[in-house]
């Protein structure tokens, strides 16, 4: 659970917020980010009206063959940064960190770093940090797959 979600909780609790509703802090808490993602891709659409861009809608469809296409892309090195966004995209809403910050820690700053970094000859990699990055993402996508087959609850 991500610290923010945690703290909403507290403070929503601290102040019984929760009882106009009678809903329990983690589902009020949920609601209000899942809210301020909401409010993020309107005000992305809303930019790219005002530029005169098109919209392509910007929610995949989180299902078994989106998954499976994209774990295949990342274990055959041919992932791209809009398949690593679309990762964090389906992760989101269960409160995990973005991998972005995963890759810092480990001193890779973008997706395309990561990229590049996954393409040099192993020898020239930065081991660990492909390493923690991969396995994180490995294992991330083993807990969506099992979410999605129902075998795994996030609450």
């Amino acid at each position: 659970m991500s610290n923010f979600r945690k703290e909403l909780e507290t403070l929503i609790n601290s102040s019984s917020l929760e009882n106009g509703s009678d809903t329990p802090d983690w589902i009020l808490a949920e609601y209000l980010i899942d809210s301020l993602h909401a409010f993020d891709s309107a005000v992305e659409k809303r930019s790219k009206w005002y530029k005169g861009e098109s919209y392509m809608p910007q929610n995949p469809k989180l299902d078994k063959e989106t998954l499976s296409l994209l774990k295949n892309k990342i274990e055959t090195n041919t992932a791209t940064k809009e398949d690593y966004e679309k990762l964090d995209y389906f992760l989101s809403p269960f409160g995990v960190d973005n991998f972005i910050e995963i890759l810092k820690e480990n001193g890779i700053n973008s997706y395309e770093e990561y990229i590049i970094e996954r393409k040099k000859d192993i020898e020239k990699r930065n081991r660990h940090a492909n390493g923690v990055v991969l396995g994180s993402i490995m294992g991330a996508i083993s807990a969506l797959e099992k979410y999605i087959t129902n075998k795994l609850d996030f609450k």
